[in-house]
């Protein structure tokens, strides 16, 4: 296909896309190195059409049928790579980092489970190898005041089964998903020479050949161990150490109601005493492992959060085990690690933005090539999303600090961003103006009948999700995110209209 799809620079998609959405795509897709300019006005304008609509299909982002043909054939176009897509997103995020004395890398990874559409070509296996769909590795730049930047790496991967009688050897040497976290690593490299990048991961991150990956890169990097592997030379076991350590602090904090994802509650709302232990450990290579042969240990710093005394019925007390290449020399350098690995969970909200928000599952393309490509361009809509409900989200943390005590009793001054410095911003006009386009400001200022130069990032939200059928009552939990682009599409609907009376007044 010669891309003749994108012929008319004046397509009926222009009308059907605000000026807002236009520009946002614009700056985050127009310099995609696509071999083509008609190409790269498409995705322009297929991702503005979705940053309008997220969560909806194609046809109901696409009212025009030509403009929906067009991005049909965008996305089954076989010589467009779906890493060229996300290019210049990256590259924005890359340039806006390097004048940032310290970035978190928060990766994770998650499935996009496809099994019930069996007409879809090229998936690979899922979960215990019954279903069918992708594997997705996702890294994003968070700074240490908790603002999400933007994707370092956003990575597909096709996982096939394992053949029968492959040896633990053959097992080791085969490509896995597993392999996808030092890979991100070495991917993204550095950024600035001033610029300290550290790699964080949960559980599924504790491999020597990521940890070893970061160090090599010149970065740093903070993981959530679950192994009591060997330590110091093999001399003891990390759990054994830890467990010789007197307490450094205890700080109680407040833990949030949980629910599922029916909404219904799993545990209440309480109060943990957490004890806190830290120390300096040296972590060999794996002993049987054949990749890591050669590898010399690394020199790393433990941190051990326990909960004591866990109330009745509550099955998983909190119990933190952290490793990182970062010094930690006292009590504040260990809270400051512990403050960045809580970061972690915002990744855990990008992705149940990319599927819940837009709803990436729900697409009827028929070929694993075209999800990717649309996936792609879904995972700056997502970034987009999270950093508006982000900056308005009225919610408590998943764990607020009330007070920090030595063993003794005398408390313990620690420093202000531990009390969630993210909040503050929540009730910054200036903040607002940031991220949301002025238009959007004004029309959502008079629905929530503020003047505009006092709309906070929370009422924002808050306006959005009203339109979207949120009733705002006292036992309400957060806006969903069905809630949120029902009213973000509302709220388009009526930037849109004004732009047509702007333009029409301009023409008289």
């Amino acid at each position: 296909m010669d891309g003749s799809c994108c012929a008319q620079q004046s397509s009926p998609q222009n009308a059907l896309a605000t000026l807002e959405a236009l520009s946002w795509s614009t700056r985050q897709f127009a310099s995609a190195a696509l071999g083509d300019k008609r190409l790269s006005r498409r995705l322009v304008q297929i991702a503005a059409a979705m940053v309008e609509n997220p969560g909806m299909s194609l046809p109901h982002q696409m009212t025009d049928w030509a403009a929906l043909a067009g991005a049909y054939r965008f996305l089954s176009h076989e010589r467009i790579d779906s890493a060229w897509l996300l290019a210049p997103h990256v590259q924005r995020t890359r340039k806006e980092l390097a004048a940032q004395p310290v970035v978190l890398c928060v990766h994770d990874d998650t499935q996009l489970d496809f099994t019930l559409r069996t007409g879809i070509a090229g998936l690979g296996m899922t979960g215990d190898g019954q279903g069918r769909g992708l594997h997705l590795h996702a890294v994003l730049a968070v700074l240490p005041e908790r603002s999400l930047m933007g994707l370092l790496s956003f990575a597909f991967q096709t996982i096939e089964k394992n053949p029968q009688g492959e040896t633990r050897r053959q097992r080791q040497n085969r490509q896995t998903f597993l392999d996808a976290w030092p890979a991100a690593v070495r991917s993204i490299g550095t950024v600035d020479a001033a610029t300290r990048l550290i790699h964080v991961g949960d559980c599924a991150s504790d491999s020597f050949l990521f940890m070893h990956a970061a160090v090599a890169c010149g970065q740093g990097f903070l993981v959530r161990s679950s192994q009591d592997r060997w330590i110091d030379g093999a001399t003891t076991h990390l759990a054994e150490k830890i467990a010789g350590l007197p307490v450094a602090a205890r700080m109680t904090i407040q833990v949030p109601v949980r629910r599922n994802k029916g909404n219904k509650i799993m545990s209440a709302a309480r109060e943990a005493l957490l004890e806190v232990r830290y120390t300096p450990v040296l972590v060999p290579p794996s002993r049987n492992d054949p990749r890591t042969e050669g590898l010399v240990a690394l020199t790393a710093w433990a941190i051990e959060l326990k909960e004591i005394d866990p109330p009745e019925g509550i099955k998983e007390p909190i119990y933190w085990r952290l490793l990182t290449s970062e010094p930690v020399a006292d009590l504040t350098a260990a809270l400051t690690i512990v403050r960045y690995y809580t970061y972690r969970w915002i990744i855990e909200e990008f992705f149940r933005t990319y599927k819940e928000g837009c709803r990436i599952e729900a697409s009827q393309l028929d070929d694993a090539e075209d999800l990717k490509r649309l996936g792609a361009i879904l995972a700056v809509v997502a970034v987009r999303l999270l950093q508006l409900r982000d900056l308005g989200d009225a919610h408590e943390p998943r764990t607020r600090v009330i007070e920090i005590a030595a063993p003794d009793g005398r408390q313990v001054l620690t420093e202000p961003a531990l009390t969630d410095l993210h909040a503050a911003r929540r009730d910054d006009p200036a903040a607002l103006r940031k991220l949301v386009p002025p238009l959007y400001i004004k029309i959502a200022a008079k629905l929530a009948k503020v003047r505009e130069e006092m709309l906070t990032p929370r009422q924002f939200l808050l306006t959005v999700a009203k339109r979207g059928g949120y009733l705002n009552r006292k036992c309400d939990p957060r806006p969903g995110w069905r809630a949120i682009w029902h009213g973000w599409y509302s709220l388009s609907q009526m930037v849109r209209g004004a732009e047509l009376v702007l333009e029409k007044s301009e023409d008289v």
